[in-house]
């Protein structure tokens, strides 16, 4: 049986499918602790469908070894993983799986195949990504695959790539964003980096929102003066940013994050109270 690449157009995609950063950050992970002798590794995705979306929300690696014409993938371990994982998260179901480089040749449709059984999907997706990066660029694609066969017998598996999109929920933009903004713990290109503390974090946030405030107040002043030539598209953002911040006055906004704050110590004294009371508790229960 022969494998083929194809790239087509042909419209809007009946199915749409999301790739949540995780699962890229998962992949690197599983890149980094492989052994030196593989050259790709593999995993399976997990996700679910909403409608005519496809929305893979998390990933894990499948040990596998593999040769010019066959491969060998631990089940044992692939259904382990997944009955670990339905303790957490009951919804998530196999929609596909990844294996890292831009090729795909007879072994991928090999892999596709056992992997197809346990997906949910009628047609599970395949995404490639290249860590090695090819032309400076982290490139992440993804595949559909179908089987032709004639007399029962399947003779080509046709590998369509699809639409595939990149989008992080609120919360996982605010973890990304949270490792992007870690620091190095030294200058190699994959070095582990500590998580700033949220003092840190807020910080780092007001510094880059008041440097973009003076960076537009600096256009604008500018343009007041003719020393530029004013942007329509950029003047109607900055009245829409504008025209979203409330306006209050500095009394009511002092009152207003005054009770916040003071809401926010009332929650960390009673989460202290708390954690308190059910340690004394296992001591005196230790105790009898």
């Amino acid at each position: 049986m022969t494998t083929t690449a194809l790239r087509l157009s042909l419209g809007k995609p009946a199915i749409v499918y999301t790739l949540r950063p995780l699962v890229v950050l998962n992949v690197l992970d599983h890149v980094k602790r492989r052994e030196e002798s593989q050259e790709r590794v593999v995993g399976v995705l997990l996700g679910g469908r909403q409608g005519n979306e496809v929305v893979v929300t998390n990933s894990f690696g499948v040990p596998h070894q593999e040769t010019l014409d066959s491969v060998d993938l631990s089940m044992e371990h692939l259904q382990r993983m997944l009955r670990l994982h339905k303790l957490v998260n009951p919804a998530e179901d196999i929609v596909g799986w990844y294996s890292t480089g831009s090729e795909i040749n007879y072994v991928s449709t090999l892999i596709h195949n056992v992997i197809a059984k346990h997906c949910r999907l009628a047609r599970g997706l395949h995404v490639t990504i290249d860590t090695a990066l090819t032309n400076s660029r982290l490139s992440i694609k993804g595949y559909t695959c179908r089987n032709y066969a004639v007399d029962g017998k399947e003779l080509v598996a046709r590998f369509q790539q699809v639409a595939l999109e990149l989008s992080a929920s609120e919360g996982g933009k605010i973890g990304v964003d949270a490792l992007l903004n870690g620091t190095p713990d030294d200058e190699k290109l994959d070095a582990p980096a500590t998580i700033l503390s949220d003092m840190d974090a807020l910080e780092n946030s007001l510094t880059a929102l008041l440097e973009n405030i003076e960076t537009v107040a600096d256009y604008v002043e500018r343009v007041r003066k003719g020393e530029v030539d004013g942007d329509t598209e950029i003047g109607r953002a900055i009245d829409s940013a504008i025209a979203s911040v409330p306006r209050l006055d500095a009394d009511k906004f002092s009152a207003a994050f005054d009770q916040n704050v003071r809401d926010v110590l009332m929650i960390v004294y009673l989460a202290n109270t708390t954690r308190a009371q059910l340690a004394l508790a296992d001591k005196i229960q230790a105790l009898l």
